[in-house]
């Protein structure tokens, strides 16, 4: 009797471990797959190159606080893109948000340069896109950020 109770204790224990392990797993991925979804909505255009993404959730970022579930795209953009058409773009997302910024070429610049930037808040995330120049390079950064 005492063997069979221990197996039960020693079942319990395992299956609690378990699921205490499974559910934040499968909350990350739907955090992801909701940040993402969200990210995709932002549609780059044609001669805009992806330079890359970066992604970060609540185990990456300090206890103290809070969470803090991030994703973010940066773009080569091929010809200048305006304030009229960054806010279109925003727009065309379903993103609202506001365009500050004249987001003109400084072709002077010889370090990066803020041209200008749009912000705003969507399905529970703050997003902020960027509008930088460096040396006649233009990038545009897309960052999500969950908040708490």
């Amino acid at each position: 009797m005492k063997k069979r109770t221990g197996w039960i204790i020693t079942g319990s224990i395992v299956g609690a471990l378990a699921v205490a392990i499974a559910i934040p797993v499968v909350l990350d991925f739907q955090i992801e797959k909701t940040m993402y979804a969200i990210a995709d909505r932002f549609v780059p255009e044609p001669g805009w190159t992806l330079g890359g993404e970066s992604a970060s959730d609540h185990y990456q970022c300090s206890g103290m606080t809070g969470p803090c579930d991030s994703f973010g795209r940066f773009y080569h953009v091929d010809v200048p893109l305006s304030r009229d058409e960054l806010a279109t773009k925003i727009s065309a997302a379903g993103w609202v948000g506001k365009v500050s910024g004249g987001c003109e070429p400084q072709p002077e610049a010889q370090s990066q340069v803020l041209l200008c930037t749009a912000e705003g808040v969507t399905d529970g995330y703050r997003f902020t896109v960027q509008l930088t120049e460096s040396v006649g390079a233009e990038i545009l950064n897309v960052r999500l950020n969950k908040i708490p």
